[in-house]
């Protein structure tokens, strides 16, 4: 374990009596308030206390917890001044105990605050920049009762206590987990790498063979990353020379054999990467075997196959170790460190974590061990943790779809409108990310697309024929612009290249149910290969419905100067109405009626729309808003196809208030079809 010990230093140590005492009757030091939540207001506040220098006079007149607080402050911050203001976060839960701030100048209110957090049983109280932890140690006394209890990080990702952290979460998923799979032997994949020995490897065709295996999660990069093709295929069956796998590969067959695992899926190096029959036919099989490996190891920090998975944390994360004696010889203990700062885990800030690819590998396997930039994460369909244990499983849904939402097991109980609502999730999430190659963006989501539940009907370029009223109602975000290769329908989401989201399943009032006045006559697609969550050469939809006819118009350039937000509000859908006309553009604000673009009309080339172009639009679904009450329509977007004088393509979706109802209904029901 990777610790740090520090100086034993000496106090007045408060007995277990005189603790209880202390916590039910007036503070006995006035400068910390004993640092007991009851000895300050129970609301939300940051209350200015005392200064610095006042609390070490108070350490040095007895105080057991003013005297903690001075000497980790000045062990971790030597420079700290002795006017530097002191103040407590006190939050309305009176069961978690506050948390103590220093301001680095004398405005308590300077957000370049250092923070002591005092984690208790709850959790920690808020996520600072910068932040010092302190925590008990087992089966010792503490002053504060609820304070919990040090989890260490190994300090190095690789080490072979790493190796021993991540055997344990496995075995207590396996064994305890009611909401994991315990997961038997399975039939290997096709190829896999099989471990005989540290640095021994080699290529292996298997033979229905059935044995536990793990995966890789990695990222490509830009290097000429060592790949199996047509003619290192022979070779790399014979045996693989160790030297020349890249270190990503080397770190992660190394961790696998600690582990004690004999084979390792890589997908560059067990799918013939030249031959596009085996691609297609491999990727096919993706869901099966991130879905059948007992754990997925995901180089999560690592930018490239070069790289490497582990990483070594600077010592400041480490446990510093703190031992005091009392008069009488009582030991009491304490560990200290700075805090971790997460954000670039939840963010999706590290480099696997942005890529598309990486989302059906995270979220289809059992379980996975993230390597990240200071310690390993952990996530399976009942917890998500690290090493400090300090990601909640809250924090881990700031990844987009959670884990456990994304169970077989459970769409069971699940309405169809609640597993659309899934799905679109599951496409929110995936559209935030990168990938390299445009073509793959049905291909990267097809193993996602394999596990959904038959109910939801048939798969249609990234919708489903069961849901697909609802389907059509994504929209679009502000940078939103379309691939320079087709590679989906306009009627898909994937037609674009765009953050997506379906904003109507966030304020939607899920007590009143959707009235639909779209209805699907036919829909089809037509796919590269023989599996129908693969690339597409085509798509057609046919809806039956009522539309209004309207134009698209640009702003003169003296308007656009006008706007408040020129590069927002530049495009303009006019609809004629019972001799009035109605205007929708796009807007910022949430739940309003707006119009978003699947992409930007007004740029020249091949997509270019010119200003006063007809457009229809066409009712869909409504909802009533939970966030305002309202009552609100989306409408499909339409432009006449260049490429088919009988159909349309999609350009937006408008937000309504009701305000076009009238005219809706006297408007004649028309088939549509769009491509």
């Amino acid at each position: 374990m990777a610790l740090e010990s520090a100086s034993a230093v000496g106090f007045n140590m408060i007995t277990s009596t005189e603790k209880m005492e202390h916590d039910t009757q007036q503070p006995r030091c006035q400068s910390c308030r004993d640092l007991n939540v009851i000895n300050l207001p129970p609301v939300d506040e940051l209350r200015k206390c005392t200064s610095f220098a006042e609390v070490e006079d108070a350490a040095k007149d007895g105080c057991l917890k003013c005297d903690v607080l001075v000497k980790v402050v000045r062990h971790y911050y030597p420079k700290v001044q002795e006017q530097t203001p002191i103040a407590y976060i006190v939050r309305s839960n009176s069961h978690i105990p506050p948390t103590v701030h220093l301001f680095k100048s004398l405005n308590p209110y300077d957000w370049r605050m250092i923070q002591i957090e005092l984690l208790s049983q709850q959790g920690r109280l808020s996520f600072q920049i910068r932040s010092l932890e302190i925590l008990s140690v087992l089966d010792t006394p503490c002053p504060w009762a609820d304070m919990r209890v040090s989890s260490h990080i190994t300090g190095n990702t690789g080490s072979d206590n790493a190796v021993a952290w991540v055997r344990t979460q496995v075995d207590e998923c396996m064994n305890k987990h009611t909401g994991c799979v315990r997961l038997e032997p399975s039939e290997l994949p096709t190829r896999i790498i099989k471990i005989d020995g540290p640095v021994d490897v080699k290529l292996h065709v298997s033979g229905s063979e059935v044995a536990p295996y793990v995966c890789l999660s990695h990222c490509w990069g830009t290097s000429n990353m060592m790949k199996t093709t047509t003619q290192t295929l022979d070779r790399y069956q014979a045996g693989i020379t160790w030297a020349a796998l890249p270190k990503t590969f080397q770190e992660a067959i190394s961790f696998a054999h600690r582990l004690g695992y004999e084979y390792i899926w890589v997908d560059s190096l067990c799918i013939i990467q030249d031959c596009v029959d085996d691609w297609r036919h491999e990727g096919s099989k993706m869901a099966n075997i991130y879905r059948n490996a007992s754990l997925t190891l995901s180089a999560s920090q690592s930018p490239d196959s070069d790289s490497g998975c582990y990483a070594v944390a600077p010592t400041k994360h480490l446990s510093q170790f703190w031992s005091f004696t009392g008069p009488n010889n009582e030991p009491y203990d304490l560990y200290s460190r700075i805090s971790i700062n997460h954000r670039s885990f939840i963010d999706k800030k590290l480099p696997l974590l942005r890529r598309g690819w990486g989302l059906q590998e995270r979220l289809l396997c059992p379980r996975i061990v993230h390597f990240a930039k200071e310690e390993l994460v952990w996530e399976c369909f009942e917890r998500s943790t690290c090493e400090c244990s300090q990601i909640r499983p809250y924090q881990a849904k700031d990844l987009g779809i959670a884990k456990e939402e994304v169970q077989p097991r459970l769409w069971l109980r699940q309405s169809l409108p609640q597993m659309a609502r899934c799905w679109h999730l599951i496409v929110t999430s995936y559209t935030a990310l990168d990938l390299t190659f445009p073509a793959d963006i049905f291909p990267a989501l097809q193993g996602l697309a394999k596990i959904m539940p038959s109910q939801m009907g048939e798969y249609l370029a990234g919708l489903w024929s069961e849901t697909l009223i609802s389907d059509l109602c994504w929209g679009a975000g502000p940078t939103s612009r379309r691939p320079e290769q087709w590679r989906a329908p306009t009627w898909s989401w994937a037609s674009t290249i765009a953050d997506v989201v379906w904003n109507s399943d966030f304020w939607r009032d899920e007590t009143i149910s959707p009235v639909q006045f779209a209805i699907v006559v036919d829909a089809s697609t037509s796919t590269k290969g023989n599996d129908a969550t693969g690339e597409l050469t085509s798509g057609v939809l046919l809806l039956r419905g009522r539309g209004l006819t309207g134009a698209i118009l640009y702003p003169t350039s003296q308007q656009q100067q006008q706007s408040d937000s020129p590069e927002i509000y530049d495009i303009y859908l006019c609809i004629d109405y019972n001799n009035r006309q109605a205007i929708f553009q796009s807007t910022e604000l949430i739940d309003h009626c707006c119009a978003y673009w699947d992409y930007n009309p007004t740029i020249a080339g091949s997509f270019f729309v010119a200003s006063g172009s007809p457009a229809l639009v066409v009712k869909l679904e409504d909802y009533v808003s939970h966030y305002s009450h309202l009552y609100r329509t989306l409408w499909l977007v339409l432009i006449p196809s260049k490429h088919d004088a009988s159909a349309y393509e999609r350009i937006g979706l408008i937000v309504d208030d009701g305000t076009l109802d009238a005219a809706y209904n006297n408007s004649p029901e028309m088939d549509i079809k769009i491509i």
